[in-house]
């Protein structure tokens, strides 16, 4: 497989009534239903004149609307361009233009009403609601074709199948703040596809494992090739619910019972700082020159397997970031064997 196209008919094709995607105490996709939503996804663009080439802009959250999505603008040949921080719409307008963005698909509730406003104001983008896919806003006064109405209901386009090769573009990614176009890092298909192998790989996946992705939007962009890992597996993703705040996350994990957590090291942070770590383990944690021997040393190993068992005992947590985790949680999850039976990937 070297394009996101050829992995996306292959699991169709595998795994089709497999459950693929779940909402924490919510929806739930087969890998046939998800394919058919990508589809109709895909209808929708091309109706409001996404074209293979075109560079589509996306501010949402970590849900199954953002996986679909992803597959629908790289499966039609056109460009995803992950909007991670930037929510006022002077920075918004500056980064779309770094990239060349004719399109964009937008979650309202990322961005109050006042910026949704001025969004809205001379701008060059066709905006779509990602959750509802309304219409916004257009630039284009002739949506989809010269037949076509904005104000037509019924979606009369149907987009013809396109080639994709492994050297077509399918994502961009602006890697500094300045908007320079210097700083847009261009994606192939092959290269998405060989990261997502490499990473397949480290994961050690199987057709069994139960996959929860809790990722905050500032790592959309390593989504780009985590999102293709369960995928090519054909494992089942529980996302956690973009109303559950971070807090309950502890929760979450217990009740989900994953094998697999996909996540970054602020997450893992937040679950430290939590009231799953007792009192008197943190304060071993914050012993100027911790001496992790005896009584501290047995109490870490305890607190370990309490959490360990509480998780499920069979969980192991993967970070799709580099960034270096806080030196005291490291040393926890090193001290209390938490690292190990977790196979933490950080």
């Amino acid at each position: 497989m070297k394009t996101i196209k050829d992995i996306f008919e292959n699991y169709t094709l595998l795994y089709a009534d497999k459950l693929m995607l779940e909402t924490y105490s919510e929806d739930t996709y087969t890998f046939r239903q998800f394919s058919e939503k990508v589809y109709e996804m895909q209808n929708v663009l091309y109706y409001y004149g996404v074209r293979k080439g075109s560079s589509v802009a996306v501010l949402a959250k970590d849900t199954p609307a953002w996986n679909i999505v992803y597959f629908a603008v790289t499966t039609m040949g056109a460009v995803i361009v992950p909007v991670l921080k930037y929510k006022d719409a002077k920075t918004i307008h500056k980064f779309t233009s770094a990239v060349n963005c004719s399109f964009m698909l937008l979650d309202e509730n990322l961005i109050g009403k006042k910026a949704l406003d001025e969004l809205k104001i001379d701008t060059p983008l066709t905006i779509i609601e990602i959750n509802s896919l309304q219409l916004i806003v257009s630039s284009n006064t002739k949506i989809g074709s010269e037949s076509a109405s904005p104000a037509n209901n019924s979606l009369s386009l149907t987009m013809p199948q396109v080639i994709i090769n492994p050297e077509d573009i399918a994502a961009a990614i602006v890697t500094a703040d300045n908007f320079s176009s210097s700083q847009v890092s261009l994606l192939t298909h092959e290269e998405l596809v060989n990261e997502a192998n490499a990473e397949l790989e480290k994961y050690s996946l199987t057709n069994d494992d139960i996959v929860l992705s809790i990722l905050p939007v500032s790592q959309m962009v390593k989504k780009l090739s985590g999102i293709l890992v369960p995928a090519i597996a054909g494992v089942v993703t529980v996302f956690k619910s973009p109303q559950t705040g971070l807090k309950s996350i502890v929760e979450i994990v217990k009740n989900v019972q994953p094998t697999v957590v996909i996540t970054a090291p602020k997450i893992i942070e937040l679950v430290y700082n939590s009231n799953i770590v007792n009192e008197k383990t943190k304060t071993i944690m914050n012993s100027a020159l911790p001496q992790y021997e005896g009584s501290k040393k047995r109490h870490l190993i305890k607190q370990g397997k309490k959490i360990f068992k509480l998780f499920g005992g069979k969980v192991r947590f993967c970070s799709l970031t580099n960034r270096t985790i806080d030196s005291k949680v490291e040393r926890f999850l090193r001290e209390s064997g938490l690292r190990l039976k977790m196979k933490f990937n950080i």
